[in-house]
């Protein structure tokens, strides 16, 4: 679990400050919850008109406290609850008043999220009030301060959605290459899924030959992780295509498919829309029900257009049932609190210490191993080796020593210098792509064909020296038990790296067998372990020798 102090810390602090303040204990009781779920997840439209209504009330409450930052969260809340009841002209009014606050916020610079989602919400009103270039125009003020990449390609999403109502569809198509073209798309089923099913319905309506491939691509992908919503869109646009098509008997397939999922989902929008769908295609009973559901929704809007009646009264026999407390209850919650702050704070402080003394005392362990293995080197280069070179040297004026005798003073002196390379320790001034590149490549000969991939993608400057030379020695460890063992003429280390983390897979063709964990496969193990990474070994006779690491 992660603990986030700052956060602690500041609710510690939030409750010293506002402890003796009985008017905001009461606006911050467990009221506050339900409040919540009122605007976003509510169980009926009435739900909306109550949370709305405390909201737009709490905001001027936290303005008279000068609690900036807890007025922007009510009034944003206040903005989404508008949204939902159709109500967008008070939306887009109460955004544009909540974008001021951040403006004069003395921390408005830090409310990043907040901006973007008050921009895409102001995107989504512009788009339902069919203000198109509006629409893109804010998306695209959005772009310009997102710095997440989900964030960007939600509203580079959003702005080809508004293309295609347009049927602007060469705009479209545009934009939504743009998000398919970004690498870290495929590492997010959901969005990979989205934008490769509106690009799909884009190329379909180009008449295009890629349309069926991506729409059935991205209906794949929804099936494997089950996302609803996703299924009814894909099957949606599956019949469209067809129908465009005059292939009226698959248009019908996926167009009672989206309206099962509709049925699934509950939401009588989906739903009505799979019926006009059907109706489009052949005429049944289902006009019927198509019928029922547009009567429907068009009553609930004119619901919509009497709420302030309605809202007054719920919200007052509400804030009856809620804000009425004892002093003495109070009391006794703030002090409950205020024990239970105290007591997570002290153990999350000594989990923090605990964990990072355990951090320290692995590094350093394996810092001790290194610096050993680098005095064991030197001292065979600088002994040793040097030693035998010096036997060598007299030896070979000598007529009396025997040739062969040479040749394996030769031998030793080589395999010396190969020991004491080995367990030397890297120069980090030198270049490490280059030096990883070496130490596998050296393997390269005339039977053993070395292939690597992706090192060059890694950014190894962001990698600590420490995890660098773990991977440099394990990958050293493997190559060196390929070359004594394995009998392989094929080798390859392919690498790849995802944010911080860096995953390296290493595979032979050799003769494999079952895996016993000699002392080379066991120091692999304990130098990953000691840098909080993982390793796995898989291995079959005559089937080769893979291992799989991340760091």
């Amino acid at each position: 679990m992660k603990i986030n102090y700052s956060s602690l810390f500041f609710y510690f602090l939030f409750f010293l400050y506002y402890g003796n303040n009985e008017i905001y204990a009461q606006h911050n009781n467990d009221s506050l919850l339900y409040y919540y779920n009122t605007i976003v997840s509510p169980k009926e439209k009435t739900d909306l008109l109550i949370g709305i209504q405390f909201y737009t009330e709490r905001v001027e409450y936290t303005l008279s406290l000068k609690d900036t930052l807890e007025s922007i969260n009510s009034l944003r809340m206040v903005t989404i609850g508008q949204f939902e009841i159709g109500d967008f002209l008070e939306s887009e009014k109460n955004i544009v008043r909540t974008l001021h606050l951040i403006d004069e916020f003395k921390y408005g610079d830090t409310l990043i999220e907040s901006k973007l989602g008050l921009y895409n919400q102001l995107g989504r009103i512009y788009r339902q009030s069919y203000k198109y270039q509006n629409a893109i125009d804010i998306y695209g003020q959005a772009l310009l301060i997102s710095k997440n990449l989900g964030d960007s390609i939600t509203l580079l999403n959003n702005i080809a959605n508004i293309y295609k109502d347009l049927e602007s569809y060469k705009n479209a198509y545009d934009q939504y290459q743009t998000i398919l073209e970004k690498p870290e798309i495929t590492s997010d089923s959901f969005k990979y899924a989205m934008a490769l099913d509106n690009l799909g319905y884009v190329q379909s309506k180009m008449d295009s030959a890629d349309a069926l491939y991506n729409l059935g691509k991205s209906l794949k992908i929804r099936q494997v992780i089950n996302e609803v919503p996703g299924l009814f869109s894909s099957y949606k646009n599956l019949s469209i295509y067809h129908s465009d098509r005059n292939d009226n008997v698959k248009a019908l397939f996926y167009a009672n498919k989206a309206y099962d999922i509709s049925k699934k989902i509950n939401n009588s929008l989906f739903s009505l829309d799979a019926l006009g769908l059907i109706i489009d295609l052949n005429k049944d009973d289902k006009m019927k029900i198509y019928k029922k559901l547009r009567d429907s929704i068009s009553k609930q809007k004119q619901l919509n257009e009497n709420k302030n009646a309605f809202l007054k009264y719920n919200v007052e026999q509400e804030r009856k049932k809620t804000e009425v407390f004892k002093l003495s209850e109070e009391k006794e919650k703030r002090q409950k609190l205020f024990y239970q702050s105290l007591g997570i704070l002290i153990i999350s402080i000594s989990l923090f210490l605990y964990f990072l003394l355990k951090s320290r005392h692995k590094k350093e362990k394996l810092q001790e191993v290194y610096t050993t293995e680098n005095k064991i080197s030197k001292k065979i280069h600088d002994e040793v080796a040097n030693d035998v070179y010096q036997v060598m040297t007299k030896l070979q004026s000598d007529p009396n020593v025997k040739e062969h005798v040479l040749d394996d003073l030769e031998d030793i002196y080589s395999k010396t210098r190969e020991i004491s390379k080995e367990r030397g320790v890297l120069d980090f001034k030198n270049d490490f792509e280059e030096a990883l590149t070496d130490v596998l490549l050296r393997h390269n000969s005339d039977t053993v064909n070395v292939v690597t991939k992706g090192i060059s993608s890694v950014q190894w400057g962001t990698i600590s020296n420490l995890k660098k030379t773990t991977i440099y020695k394990i990958l050293q460890e493997l190559m060196i038990n390929m070359s004594k063992h394995s009998q392989a003429s094929l080798v390859v280390v392919s690498c790849s790296q995802d944010r911080k983390k860096i995953n390296i897979t290493y595979s032979d063709n050799g003769v494999g067998g079952d895996i016993k964990k000699s002392n080379g496969l066991q120091n692999v193990e304990t130098r990953i372990e000691l840098v909080d990474g993982s390793i796995t070994f898989e291995s079959e006779i005559g089937k080769g020798f893979k291992a799989k690491m991340s760091v």
